[in-house]
């Protein structure tokens, strides 16, 4: 696993890396997030499809208290002062719908950064691949062209960020 702290067998980055392994009734951090927070735990993944899993750890008055793996699971809302990511990074989440919206989004991001990229990737395996094989003059044409994309995929990546900036703190 590497060295990071652990909530209820799940990976966590968000505290100062102890390798505390927590379990539910275990007293919490909370010197950073308050006595009430959530840690969301996502992953976005591509196999043959592209999807997301996440865990929910919720933690009330410094106790974990649970993690589960649905929204729709009864998190009194009006309680909970801070919604964190595993990394550590203040998320602007105040109900279920909004965790699943953020999901969502991020999915979207993730879509859209790995085709945003797809192209400029290419080009570049393309470079390397060949370098012993093209002339100097192919070698500069190749480096434009990969120049040129990488300030397609800044503008384009500028874009996508909004998205799940709105979701940050």
């Amino acid at each position: 696993m590497g060295m990071y702290d652990t909530v209820n067998g799940y990976q966590v980055k968000c505290f100062e890396c102890n390798m505390n392994y927590y379990i539910n009734g275990d007293k919490m951090p909370t010197d950073e997030y308050g006595e009430n927070y959530i840690i969301l735990e996502e992953h976005v993944y591509e196999n043959e499809y592209w999807g997301y899993t996440y865990a929910i750890h919720i933690v009330q008055n410094g106790i974990l208290i649970e993690s589960v793996e649905e929204c729709s699971y009864g998190i009194d809302w009006g309680k909970v002062e801070n919604v964190v990511t595993k990394y550590g990074t203040l998320l602007n989440v105040n109900s279920s719908s909004d965790i699943e919206q953020y999901l969502r989004d991020m999915l979207e991001y993730h879509i859209k950064y790995k085709e945003l990229h797809r192209i400029g990737d290419n080009l570049r395996r393309k470079l390397y691949e060949k370098r012993n094989l093209l002339s100097r003059n192919e070698k500069e044409i190749l480096l434009k062209k990969i120049e040129s994309q990488r300030k397609i995929e800044q503008k384009e990546h500028d874009k996508i960020v909004k998205l799940i900036s709105k979701w940050y703190k």
